[in-house]
């Protein structure tokens, strides 16, 4: 669904008046203020780096900055490549195609009909008005926003406004929702669909409060609106099979729902096999395509740690990706996923872990005494993907799960009298060993995977969104969550270089995100005295030293990056470097080929404010007014963007466009106090 959007209510363009004199230009100072303070308010690693890279407000490379990497004394050699072990079944390599879940209902109709009434079925579809929960309005009092779920007459809408003290509205974004991410067991989160761009609605339907709040990482006064962008990446966990179009954001979705070959792998092996006249069944093992239940422990646990293991970081193995990933194959021999050393090594000491995510099931599991002392113990153990949500019954679950404890367990070992376990919660081991846990996500309690002693819940006291934190959180090393020791030495250290970077990306406000950017220096500057770089680990590498004021090494890592290499994510890093180092050093006309490049792949306000900055100093007015208003549809509470228009609008003669940009900033003033 293409949308060509302006900023709400902007008036049409028009003529400038005849002998009408162009009004003056704000000062370079005033412009280049605003923008430093535009990007400062997106709230990301990114907008800071940016602020200080263009100059704004004298604000330059301060003590958060990496040291400089060191010149490379020897010849640096190739890293070595990387060889997949071989795999008894077939569909494990990379020719194998995906078929659709509606071939493989086709001949497997029973097991096709036990996946539809689980929840992994349910994980994405087309939003069905008829289906959702009733409209309903939110107030979010950190942020100062009024949200409304409404039906209209051609499907369902979000909306948002600015809200005022005696609660005057402000309209900001009216969206028509495409897609419903989740079963809703738990939530209901919606996507727009924006030019092919998925973007996730701030507001989201919790179960367990039978009401909309705010979406998970919403809830705070600073928080992106309907410009977080949903990538291939986010989508990993929820749509069966999806792709980026043309090395950018934008994305084919081929399977809404989690599907068969999730878990099985590609089907085309399969389906040729019995197509094929004269194959018949034999009682032979069928190695055209994977059976999860016939795979030792390690593998098998793969298939459920694609969505249930991430932690603190994620980076993909050297020339692979999530999506390349096989059942029947090692997680890690694709993604490595990192946790914090402390949480990892906790179950050595018999502390508590910390809380549940989400998506940490595998992580906790593993941090369990019964796991650690068994070799049959694993996911499968308790969950079957081919039964419904709702069967077996409560009491049959129950029984199958006591059986599953009492392998190992006697019952009279329990510290607790039996006619008190049964009064209490009819005996059930889980409920004591694997209690339901507040998560990271507000309002969604899961089962904690921590099976052993867990303390009393505290209650913690109430905090307001404007108090200091307790405590600053302190640096602890990132480790990877799984064994990773069967890769070579430069594949183990250049993850680490990349965890520890995109941790500092995402976690750059906080008081130790600093530490990260300097571990993610330290073990760049020893990995590139050794190995040449690979494509992921250049961009890296042009990217802290930039951040270390080497902007002359920082451009020469990003050039080589776009002359020789062709992936996606560090061909963007590499432009981002470009481009604001050009702006730095004063050379807007060398940003702008980069910048456009970026505004085409991604939907970022960040990427179009500096298209407009670089546009307005080449002496492109039209080109500068066409990005900033890019800038307001995307995000359009940005009252500085509205001061960098006005005056532009006004050269051209459209004063009531200009007179409406500041109305805009005005009101968005008043109700911000910005």
């Amino acid at each position: 669904m293409k949308r060509n959007r302006r900023p709400r209510s902007l008036p049409r363009k028009t003529q400038p008046a005849p002998g009408g004199v162009p009004a003056p230009r704000v000062s370079a100072k005033v412009r280049w203020f605003a923008i430093g303070l535009s990007l400062l308010l997106a709230g990301t690693a990114l907008a800071v780096s940016f602020w200080w890279m263009l100059g704004g407000n004298g604000i330059g490379p301060d003590s958060a900055s990496p040291p400089a990497l060191s010149e490379r004394a020897l010849t640096p050699i190739a890293a070595p490549q990387l060889v997949l072990p071989d795999s008894r079944y077939l569909n494990t390599a990379s020719a194998a195609q995906y078929v659709g879940t509606a071939r493989c209902s086709q001949c497997h109709a029973d097991q096709h009909a036990t996946f539809l009434a689980s929840a992994h079925s349910r994980s994405m579809c087309r939003v069905d008005p008829a289906s959702e929960p009733p409209d309903g309005v939110y107030d979010h009092a950190a942020s100062g926003r009024r949200y409304r779920s409404k039906r209209n007459e051609d499907g369902l809408y979000h909306q948002e406004a600015l809200l005022g003290p005696a609660g005057q509205e402000l309209p900001l974004a009216d969206e028509r929702l495409a897609y419903l991410v989740g079963s809703g067991r738990f939530s209901r989160t919606y996507l727009v669909e924006d030019d092919g761009f998925f973007v996730e609605s701030p507001l989201t339907w919790y179960a367990s409060l039978n009401a909309w709040a705010m979406s998970p990482g919403y809830d705070h006064p600073h928080h992106q609106s309907f410009h977080r962008t949903i990538t291939q990446d986010c989508l990993f966990c929820h749509a069966g099979q999806s792709e980026p179009l043309a090395g950018s954001d934008r994305l084919r979705i081929r399977e809404t729902a989690i599907s068969c070959e999730r878990c099985h792998g590609p089907g085309s092996l399969h389906v040729a096999h019995w197509e094929s006249p004269g194959n018949k069944p034999t009682g032979a093992e069928d190695l055209t395509i994977v059976h999860p239940g016939r795979l030792p422990r390690e593998l098998s646990e793969a298939i459920c740690q694609q969505c249930h293991l991430n932690g603190e970081a994620q980076v993909a193995v050297r020339g692979r990706s999530a999506a390349d990933f096989r059942p029947g194959r090692l997680w890690q021999d694709f993604v490595i996923d990192f946790v914090d050393a402390p949480a990892k090594s906790a179950h050595t000491s018999g502390s508590e872990p910390g809380g549940m995510t989400v998506v940490g099931h595998v992580a906790q599991l593993h941090q369990s005494r019964c796991y650690l002392a068994s070799d049959t113990l694993t996911c499968t153990t308790c969950h079957n993907p081919h039964e419904a949500d709702a069967s077996p019954s409560p009491a049959t679950r129950l029984a199958r799960n006591r059986q599953a404890c009492l392998a190992c367990h006697a019952d009279g070992a329990c510290g607790i009298a039996a006619a008190e376990r049964i009064a209490a919660n009819d005996n059930d081991c889980a409920a004591c060993h694997m209690p339901q846990s507040p998560t990271d996500i507000p309002h969604i309690a899961f089962t904690h995977h921590r099976i052993g002693i867990h303390p009393p819940p505290r209650k913690r006291p109430a905090r307001a969104l404007t108090d200091p934190p307790a405590e600053a959180a302190a640096f602890t090393p990132l480790v990877p969550a799984l064994p990773v020791d069967h890769l070579p030495e430069f594949e183990r250290q250049r993850a680490a270089v990349l965890a520890n970077l995109r941790y500092y990306e995402q976690h750059a406000i906080e008081p130790a995100a600093s530490e990260y950017l300097h571990e993610a220096a330290r073990l760049a500057d020893d990995l590139l005295r050794r190995y040449e770089p690979d494509a992921n680990l250049a961009a890296a590498q042009a990217e802290l030293a930039a951040a270390a004021g080497q902007i002359a090494a920082a451009r020469e890592s990003a050039q080589r990056v776009l002359a020789d290499h062709a992936d996606p994510a560090a061909r963007t890093a590499a432009r981002r470097v470009l481009a604001t180092t050009a702006m730095q050093t004063q050379r807007p006309s060398e940003a702008i080929p980069h910048l456009r490049e970026l505004t085409r792949a991604h939907r970022d306000p960040r990427d179009w404010l500096l298209l407009g900055a670089a546009e307005e100093r080449t002496g492109n007015p039209s080109g500068a007014i066409a990005a900033f208003e890019r800038v307001l549809e995307i995000d359009p509470a940005q009252p500085e963007t509205y001061d960098l228009l006005a005056p532009l609008y006004e050269a051209e003669g459209s004063r009531d466009r200009a007179a409406w940009c500041r109305q805009q900033a005005a009101q968005i003033r008043a109700l911000t106090r910005r």
